[in-house]
């Protein structure tokens, strides 16, 4: 072999690591960035000058390894090797990715694909035997285009991190109110409507600090996460789902339709956004990145291109390499950050992901000391801060606390909602100081809100306790946000509470007729008028978006949308929609307080016309180790008096957990059985239906010769 051929051999030989590496180290996770959209918060150059690193540091580890094995005479086990690992990355991180999709769930936490590590390893393993037959070059060419043409996708979303604006230049202009006219949208993520008004109506001084608003006890949000809630809240009541099941697809046929941001920009007002509000609005130079505020970016922001490598280990080696990926950039970013006084993401107890929504906390801060005014005749600030995003991370004086783990551990709860609510209704009423003493706080229509409640798992007591179609996470609070308006010019003693049902869609009708705008174009935001007439017959279905099933994520592709009634009992409206299945032990407890009552009606009807309850043979269910089991256990009761025999919600064969029956004829006893939960929350609301015979195994209904049975 010519010296020529030989230089050639080893440059494709060697070109093999540099690739691997770069497909690794760059493309995978620009892959992820381009899937996460919003839910990062990256600059560019940052990014360009980790993967450069990674890369570079990788390439030169797969090229001593292939140097190393060459020397062995081992280079066919090295192209082997790395064929196969390239294959691999490529089809799990372009095509198949190897963990389920769960949103707000820790990486490392994620389910396992199993069929997709099927399909990748058999994948890999074909393509990597046919890369040494002659199919090489077809092989090559397929990966060369599933990469270029991956890369090639996630290319525009790098170019709009590229080309956002200077920082500095972009938080002097949000900083700066208008003398003559402002709206102000202050929202914090996940803050519940119930528990902000048990905070205030706790603390009677700092409920003062909100006479002048508007609390809507009875809103509710369309969506249980924080994007498809924000495009509901500036597109209005609209159901979204009739345009499409796919959100690129319902985005694409909503391109022409004016947001609430675009029409504040379109009337010549000063309008800028902070956080996820830039998802909405067209105009790149006036959205305001998080960390900017309190000048964190830089070190922020390298931080967060690190984490990127995280997200990218659970789509190639699923939950499990993501948690060793995950350890090894903590400590990473321990050696290299340090300078930047980021201890809370090396040192936080929770996810990663909440730990860069804490940093929010400061920007906020920030925001608060440095309002001042100027000369725009009309300024717009759309705001939503991740620092109060569940899991709790503050006090009830805004110190961060989770740095610590038992005290992590003590306030996942209902108390910690409590404190973590009070401190940022706290902040809210800072903002409101500020405003008065730059003296436009008459001048300045101020919406307080949050995108969403709080995880079913804060709460004990029905409803927010409810879960959705037996999801762990998104159950009936999730629903229930806080929103409350502050209109221009007004001098209220104390602040005003409606129970209207209303939703967080109606504000981009609210805004608009409180604009410039003409009100005849506001007739395109479907919704109500919060602060004028809220007549529930011009507007009267919500569009809300739930989840399936237990295994549904956050993303509005994975959900349903359940139509509900605008009525004021909103667990109502919800059961009727028909989509919904509320779960939990609460939810369990109030469908068998209601079948037990529905039942016992029935048996005084038929008492009413035959003069005795229908016997049984002893305790007598659909399923029962004590008696009969058959469909009809109460025999004669369906369908004369009742349409059908209801079963226990549970609809388990358990001979245990059933609804039972006892008659003689003369005396009965209906109860549910088996559910210690439920007997314990009939115990706290209605201790007359537990049963005295079975100490909190059960509870129901008897006539008074049956007590004791």
């Amino acid at each position: 072999m010519d010296v020529e051929s030989m230089m050639s051999n080893y440059v494709k030989h060697y070109a093999l690591p540099v690739l691997l590496a770069l497909v690794i180290g760059v493309c995978i996770p620009l892959y992820a960035v381009y899937l996460a959209g919003s839910d990062v918060n990256l600059n560019a150059f940052s990014f360009i000058e980790v993967v450069l690193i990674v890369w570079g540091v990788g390439a030169l580890f797969l090229v001593l390894m292939a140097v190393v094995l060459g020397a062995l005479k081992l280079r066919w086990l090295s192209d082997l090797v790395m064929y196969y690992v390239l294959f691999w990355v490529i089809i799990a991180g372009f095509i198949f990715p190897l963990v389920e999709r769960a949103g707000m769930v820790e990486l490392d936490k994620l389910p396992t694909h199993t069929l997709n590590l099927v399909i990748v390893s058999l994948s890999a393993l074909v393509m990597t035997v046919l890369t040494f037959t002659r199919l090489k070059s077809a092989v090559q060419l397929f990966a060369v285009v599933l990469t270029v043409g991956s890369v090639g996708a996630a290319m525009p979303t790098f170019y709009d991190m590229m080309t956002r604006p200077d920082a500095d230049q972009s938080v002097e202009r949000f900083l700066t109110l208008s003398n003559k006219s402002n709206v102000l949208v202050l929202s914090f993520d996940g803050l519940a409507g119930n528990v902000a008004a048990r905070v205030l109506e706790a603390d009677p001084e700092l409920k003062k600090v909100f006479g002048d608003f508007v609390f809507f006890n009875n809103a509710v949000s369309t969506a249980p996460a924080t994007v498809a809630s924000l495009r509901s809240e500036v597109l209005g009541n609209i159901d979204f789902r009739a345009l499409s099941e796919n959100s690129k697809e319902v985005d694409k046929k909503l391109k022409d339709n004016v947001n609430s941001i675009q029409r504040e920009i379109n009337a010549q007002s000063d309008v800028m956004t902070y956080g996820v509000y830039g998802d909405f609005n067209p105009d790149v130079n006036a959205r305001v990145a998080p960390g900017a505020l309190a000048k964190r970016l830089q070190g922020q922001q390298l931080s967060n291109a690190f984490d990127i490598y995280t997200y990218a280990a659970a789509r190639v080696g699923t939950g499990y390499l993501s948690g060793i990926v995950g350890d090894g950039v903590a400590n990473l970013k321990k050696t290299l950050l340090g300078k930047y006084n980021l201890e809370r993401m090396t040192e936080h107890k929770g996810a990663s992901w909440d730990a860069e929504g804490t940093l929010q906390v400061d920007d906020l801060i920030e925001l608060t000391h440095k309002l001042k005014t100027g000369e725009s005749p009309r300024v717009v600030r759309y705001m939503h801060f991740l620092h109060t995003h569940f899991p709790v991370d503050f006090d009830e004086t805004c110190q961060y606390r989770s740095d610590d783990a038992q005290w992590f551990a003590a306030n996942q709860n209902l108390q910690g909602l409590l404190n973590e609510t009070r401190c940022s209704l706290q902040q809210a009423a800072g903002v409101i100081e500020k405003l008065k003493a730059l003296g436009v706080y008459d001048k300045t229509l101020l919406v307080l809100k949050s995108d969403h409640g709080a995880v079913a798992h804060y709460f004990e007591e029905a409803p927010d306790s409810y879960t959705i179609n037996g999801h762990s996470l998104w159950g009936y609070n999730r629903y229930r946000p806080l929103l409350m308006v502050k209109a221009e010019s007004v001098n209220n003693e104390a602040m005003s509470v409606n129970n209207d049902p209303v939703s967080l869609s109606d504000l981009a009708k609210t805004l608009c007729l409180k604009s410039q705008t003409p009100s005849a174009e506001c007739d395109r935001y479907p919704g109500l008028d919060l602060l004028g007439d809220r007549d529930v017959k011009t507007d009267p279905y919500l569009y809300i978006d739930v989840v399936k099933d237990a295994k549904s994520s956050y993303t509005f592709d994975e959900q349903k949308t359940a139509k509900l009634l605008r009525e004021a009992d909103i667990v109502s409206a919800f059961k009727k929609s028909g989509e919904v299945v509320f779960g939990g032990p609460g939810a369990l407890y109030e469908q068998r307080l209601d079948d037990l009552g529905q039942l016992n009606a029935a048996l005084a009807r038929y008492y009413e016309v035959n003069g005795a309850y229908p016997k049984s043979d002893q305790w007598d269910g659909i399923y029962s180790s004590w008696g009969r089991s058959a469909p009809d256990w109460i025999r004669g009761l369906a369908p004369t008096y009742i349409p059908k025999l209801i079963q226990d919600p549970t609809n388990t064969d358990s001979p245990t957990l059933q609804y039972l029956y006892s008659s003689n004829g003369v005396d009965y006893k209906l109860i549910a059985h088996g559910d210690i939960k439920s007997c314990q929350l009939a115990a706290a609301s209605a201790p007359q239906r537990v049963d005295p015979a079975r100490n909190c195994w059960a509870f129901g209904y008897w006539s008074a010769g049956a007590v004791n049975w």
